[in-house]
């Protein structure tokens, strides 16, 4: 590592010193200042594994924060709050003796006027932002922002809210001139018990100053809502209707990209991107504000978690060409490009689905940062109902950098190609819900449900219409045995074709002790078209176990059959095994085995076998109040090949009170969508000093391994947190 450490950490000493036998203060009320500094490493090589080349590499990174807030409160319920940020980024690069050097300054002040009571809420506030990035030339990027808000919550009627923003992006030289207006209005009435009526109108004016043209997007939503119950609770009501209407104008002087209106958002957390559980809803991932958080983390404070599942549903097949993932913070590019994304399309979203993986070699992924931090996922033009991205969390090489320690998704955007002819686009959504409960007896519950799509798609006035109905029924036998049984029929009305699809399902579930219990499923689907018919069909027994006080098991086992329409046949089987061991309270056990196997033929590629297995064996060890131990071991056993990754981690605070964390973690993962091995092992440290500073520091090794290319490289990082 080159003597460059040194000279920086010189400077950071020095403040970490005085901060340390300096008391802790507050320069004023209303006042507050926070500074951090970072420094960042990296060296190394990289072989090219066919023909034995070597490129050597280092970069550093230096970064200086300081963010100012200023709080006066002017009347009791008026207050004014001003500040701003100043960074200084300083980053080297070297690659082969080439040296590339980048100094990026960043101003952000601010001026925000807000106004809060009980009965309404306002704000009025401006901002400017100017990036001046030095490298071969200068160049200067500036974002100036106005916003208004405006919130009426008068007890048992309608709430308002307005809120307007204008921004304005320019850079010099000049190749970039463009304003953008958004108007987001909405009301919200809930009537006592049943009724919930809620509107939505957003407006986003876009000029483009220097390619002279102008878009216009303009979105009406509104949505009602009926529940009810009669006869003292035996028949429950749950209905709902909502309409989107959706415009988009352009010029129409060429091929362009035209925004969709999906019906939601999705997400979930999992580590087996191809089959269920469901995603959930997450209506924030489409509500077109692009600043706030959903709450999905990409950051490395999330490190080596499950990945993130993001995804939307459009309630029909659609024309997708491009996908926008929007986040909170801009990424330097060797964080963004260490994101792996991989896109999934499935015809339904349940816990049994099947999610068919895009090839990733027609994927492309960029990240665009700035003012609109955004990563931009590309491929040729599908058509599915349910689309999602997988990525998983920015690695444990970059703890410490406080940038990158949350960045969350705000927005999920999906785009479709249009051509030059089509100067206004309309799109309009009708969906109603109806669903209905009677309880037959203490035992006995019926169910039926009816949905109805109808989506209209201008200028050509394409209908697609779908039309869904469903009955489900429980029933308890006895204090062992319940039962579920539904069958759904929709019928699928659209421009290119019809279809009916079936799905059915039953299960039984026996609680034959307290400590011990099985659930039987079988479910199956059938989709008829214009060429033929396709049908999937599975079977599945889960047993669930508490062996011993402290000492649980499960075995779960499937086998499922399936018949395309192109012909052949395609069987498959599932295990799933794992028991959980808590022998006292200071040791965790977890073991869990995972075997799936399938079978494909009698079609053009003959006959074509897959296996799958997964041994998981972890424990989680407490000698000490002030010590924790991790280990885990994870088996992949893949048609043929084999291979074993294991991770250890040590944390230590050798102070009862905890302010000074030292950490040890030997980490192996394996990056499945492009098969990269990664070998990471490293110390860290985190020092509260005071109430006011914090210190974290890393150093690790890293070996990264794929069939083209191996990467060895050393990573140093220092952090230093500071407020007053």
């Amino acid at each position: 590592m080159s003597r460059s450490i040194l000279l920086h950490l010189l400077p950071l000493t020095v403040i970490l010193l005085l901060n340390a036998i300096s008391p802790s203060n507050v320069l004023a009320e209303g006042i507050n200042l926070h500074t951090e500094f970072v420094f960042a490493n990296s060296d190394g090589e990289t072989t090219t594994n066919a023909t034995g080349d070597v490129t050597n590499f280092e970069s550093s990174l230096f970064t200086q924060r300081f963010n100012l807030d200023i709080l006066k409160i002017i009347y009791p319920n008026l207050t004014l709050a001003g500040g701003g940020i100043v960074e200084l980024d300083s980053t080297t690069s070297t690659t082969d003796g080439e040296e590339t050097k980048i100094k990026e300054s960043t101003l952000r002040p601010f001026i925000e006027l807000n106004l809060n009571n009980p009965l309404y809420d306002g704000a009025i506030g401006y901002r400017k932002a100017g990036i001046r990035r030095k490298a071969d030339a200068t160049t200067w990027e500036f974002r100036e922002t106005y916003n208004a808000l405006l919130d009426w919550n008068p007890v048992d009627y309608p709430e308002l809210n307005l809120f307007l923003i204008q921004n304005h992006l320019y850079d010099r030289p000049e190749t970039s001139d463009l304003v953008e207006k958004i108007l987001n209005f909405n009301t919200r009435y809930t009537a006592p018990k049943y009724l919930d009526v809620q509107y939505a109108y957003t407006r986003i004016e876009r000029e483009d100053r220097i390619n002279i043209f102008e878009t216009r997007l303009q979105t009406h939503n509104g949505k009602v809502n009926y529940s009810n119950s009669f006869f003292n609770n035996q028949l429950i009501i749950d209905s709902q209707y909502t309409i989107n209407h959706n415009s988009f104008e352009q010029p129409g002087r060429g091929t362009e990209v035209s925004p969709l209106s999906p019906s939601n958002g999705l997400f979930s957390t999992d580590n087996s991107p191809v089959d269920g559980p469901a995603l959930v809803p997450v209506t924030s991932l489409i509500d077109g504000d692009i600043t706030t958080s959903t709450g999905i983390e990409l950051g490395w404070t999330d490190a080596g978690r499950d990945p993130r599942n993001i995804g939307l549903d459009f309630g029909f097949p659609t024309n997708i060409a491009e996908i926008f993932i929007r986040v909170t913070e801009s990424m330097p590019s060797i964080a963004a490009n260490s994101l792996s994304w991989s896109v999934y399309t499935s015809p339904d979203n349940t816990d049994t689905s099947t999610w068919t993986l895009m090839d990733p070699t027609i994927v492309s992924v960029s990240f665009e940062g700035g003012f609109d931090p955004h990563f931009v996922i590309s491929f040729p033009a599908i058509k599915p109902r349910f689309i999602k991205v997988v990525v998983n969390p920015l690695s444990s090489a970059f703890n410490g950098d406080a940038a990158l320690e949350h960045i969350f998704v705000t927005e999920m955007e999906a785009l479709t190609t249009v051509f030059a002819q089509q100067e206004k686009i309309i799109n309009v959504t009708h969906d109603y819900d109806l669903n209905l409960m009677g309880k037959l007896s203490n035992k006995t519950l019926i169910g039926y449900n009816l949905s109805y799509s109808l989506r209209k798609t201008g200028p050509l006035d394409e209908r697609d219409t779908a039309i869904s109905n469903s009955i489900n029924l429980n029933h308890i036998f006895n204090e062992v045995f319940a039962s579920s049984a539904r069958v759904l029929r929709t019928d699928n009305d659209t421009t290119t074709e019809d279809t009916v699809d079936y799905a059915y399902g039953a299960s039984v579930k026996a609680t034959y002790l307290k400590t011990f219990g099985q659930t039987f499923s079988y479910s199956g689907t059938r989709v008829e078209e214009e060429d033929g018919s396709s049908n999937t069909n599975a079977v599945f027994l889960r047993n669930n176990a508490v062996l011993y006080n402290g000492w649980s098991a499960f075995l779960d086992t499937g086998y499922s059959w399936k018949k395309p329409l192109e012909g052949g046949k395609t069987t498959g089987t599932v295990v799933n095994a794992g028991t959980d061991l808590v022998p006292n309270e200071k040791i965790t056990i977890n073991i869990n085995y995972s075997s799936r196997k399938s079978k494909e033929s009698g079609g053009e590629n003959g006959e074509i076998s897959t296996s799958h297995k997964r041994w998981d064996i972890q424990a989680f060890f407490i000698p000490f109040s002030t010590m924790s131990l991790f280990a885990r071991s994870t088996t992949l056993d893949k048609d043929l090949s084999k291979e074993t990754f294991q991770n250890y981690a040590v944390n230590w605070s050798p102070f009862p009170d905890g302010n000074l964390l030292l950490s040890l973690v030997y980490s192996e993962t394996l990056r499945s969508v492009d098969e990269i091995k990664d070998k990471t092992v490293g110390p860290s440290l985190r020092w509260d000093i005071n109430r006011h500073a914090v210190l974290v520091m890393s150093y690790s090794i890293i070996k990264s391994e794929s069939t083209l290319e191996t990467t060895d490289s050393q990573n140093f990082n220092t952090n230093l947190r500071m407020s007053f």
